[in-house]
């Protein structure tokens, strides 16, 4: 299938509540977590302690490199990553929040590395998984991405992104009906979700389904427009007007 949708892949990271690791949140800094062809948006990451009633010191080079990561000077954040790292070499959330910063840089092999670390020492941390899916994705191995993504999803069925980066996945699998399911799954647990349903109506495009397309796209447009998200308003608005005009 050639499908002329514009692969955009959600981050999974750590929001609604979910945190890098299973104990106690302290507190919450942004990154920005895309690349050129499968863009996030904003995630908070998390640090946590790892024992309620004591502070694991290491979390203050954690916290340190959240706010360097925020600012863009990436590097720096890395030194404080790896200075937490040192001090507590099975701290999960410095891997993971290294391994978001790595993928920053552009180093996906690297955030693998990362992340397959912090998933020995947490198993099932649905966030870690589902990261980890969207980066072997970003390096063409969507076979890799969507066992990451399963594994997410079993752990926790309810957060739409995760079924959205799968529904791109098996796009890129050339599995359209499970892509068609996991858009509306994605669609169904988040209303406003623009993206899931420009992917949606794209992907009903490429099906010959005009009409539930230009449904979709107008919807997405809708949406677009409503988070002032102006470019891909425009381009939704360029494929509603072609497939519009093929009617």
């Amino acid at each position: 299938m050639t499908t002329t949708m514009t692969a955009t892949i959600a981050t999974t990271i750590a929001v609604m509540g979910l945190p890098l690791s299973a104990s106690t949140v302290l507190a919450e800094s942004l990154t920005e977590y895309s690349t050129d062809r499968w863009i996030g948006g904003q995630a908070p990451l998390q640090i946590a302690q790892t024992d309620s009633t004591e502070f694991n010191p290491a979390l203050t080079y954690v916290q340190r490199g959240l706010l360097f990561a925020r600012s863009g000077d990436y590097q720096q954040a890395i030194e404080q990553f790896n200075l937490a790292i040192e001090m507590d070499p099975e701290l999960s959330v410095a891997y993971g929040n290294r391994g978001f910063t790595r993928v920053s840089m552009g180093d996906n092999e690297g955030a693998i590395e990362d992340f397959s670390r912090a998933l020995e020492l947490e198993p099932d941390n649905a966030i870690m998984l589902a990261s980890r899916g969207i980066t072997y994705a970003e390096m063409g191995d969507p076979e890799a991405a969507l066992v990451d993504l399963d594994r997410s999803i079993e752990i926790n069925p309810a957060f739409a992104p995760t079924y959205y980066n799968r529904g791109l996945v098996r796009i890129e699998l050339e599995d359209s009906q499970g892509a068609l399911t996991d858009l509306t799954t994605t669609i169904e647990l988040n209303g406003n979700f623009a993206e899931a349903y420009e992917a949606r109506g794209r992907l009903r495009s490429d099906l010959d389904d005009t009409e539930g397309a230009i449904e979709d796209l107008e919807q997405a447009a809708e949406l677009f427009q409503a988070q002032r998200n102006n470019a891909s308003y425009r381009e939704t608005m360029e494929e509603l007007e072609r497939l519009r005009g093929e009617e």
